[in-house]
């Protein structure tokens, strides 16, 4: 995940990086698509695909192994003590340390013909956006693509009852207290839904946007529910170990089990990212 500084938002351990992976999976089970159709459609066999905030480069990873070995990857993140072990990527994949936010290197611009990102809106401010956005369109060939997938964390991020009484109290409380804290850092998560507008006014052409409810396969529910409330105790993990506002890590645990037991019920709340 990108920042502004060369610190991470979210601690870059064992269980955010399992986090990460599970969140990838359901992700890719509720779009149904690694790489959007009216795009993959038009790829060249041997294009050449950026993945920004790669994370664990387990988009990468799992694109390499969908499309022939001609095609290269090139994955880039602030944070590299995520990125797989070498002997783990393919001979078409690499990995780079990059800040989103800083010009890319002179020989990547102009070069990719996908440019893939997701999940950053926790890490970026208001005025960064656009200029998140203007350094991925410097590394496209022409006629290439930008596909930036975003959840909505914002105040419209809503637990819904799926069951009569299902109780979403402790995570809607959860996800009020996360967003206080980014927004305490200047963090504007609900920059994502000026996208389109942000690439239109930089004369991209054909900028359209889906957007899917994470309730879209009932059956994946339960589990978004558990990811989504995992990356909030990371939020708040940060706001704990900066004594944010009274919170410390022990009141993140006490939270936690309150988080935990509430989704325990069997009653889970979905979550609407819209």
């Amino acid at each position: 995940m990108p920042e502004t500084s060369d610190t991470c938002l979210l601690q870059r351990d064992e269980n955010e990086f399992r986090r990460i992976n599970r969140q990838h999976r359901l992700w890719t089970r509720t779009l149904d698509y690694l790489i959007h159709p009216a795009i993959d459609a038009t790829l060249p066999k041997d294009s050449k695909i950026a993945d920004v905030a790669t994370g664990t480069g387990i988009w990468a990873l799992a694109t390499a192994r969908a499309l022939t070995e001609s095609v290269t990857l090139v994955g880039f993140d602030n944070c590299k003590n995520q990125f797989p072990h070498p002997d783990s990527i393919p001979k078409n994949v690499s990995f780079e340390a990059q800040n989103l936010l800083k010009p890319f290197p002179i020989h990547h611009q102009g070069a990719f013909d996908l440019v893939s990102i997701r999940l950053v809106a926790s890490a970026l401010k208001k005025e960064e956006w656009e200029l998140a956005a203007r350094n991925l369109f410097s590394l496209l060939k022409p006629g290439g693509y930008i596909q930036w997938m975003e959840a909505d964390i914002s105040e419209s991020c809503t637990p819904l009852q799926n069951t009569p009484q299902a109780c979403s109290h402790s995570l809607a409380s959860l996800a009020k207290y996360a967003l206080s804290f980014l927004h305490s850092k200047g963090t504007d998560p609900s920059g994502c839904r000026r996208l389109l507008e942000i690439f239109r006014c930089m004369g991209l052409e054909d900028c359209t946007q889906d957007v899917f409810s994470s309730d879209r396969d009932p059956s994946l529910r339960a589990e978004f529910s558990d990811v989504h409330a995992r990356a909030l105790l990371g939020i708040l993990e940060q706001a704990g170990l900066q004594m944010w506002s009274g919170w410390n890590l022990e009141k993140v645990r006490e939270w936690e089990r309150r988080v935990v037991a509430e989704l325990e019920t069997g009653r889970v709340p979905g979550i609407i990212e819209k």
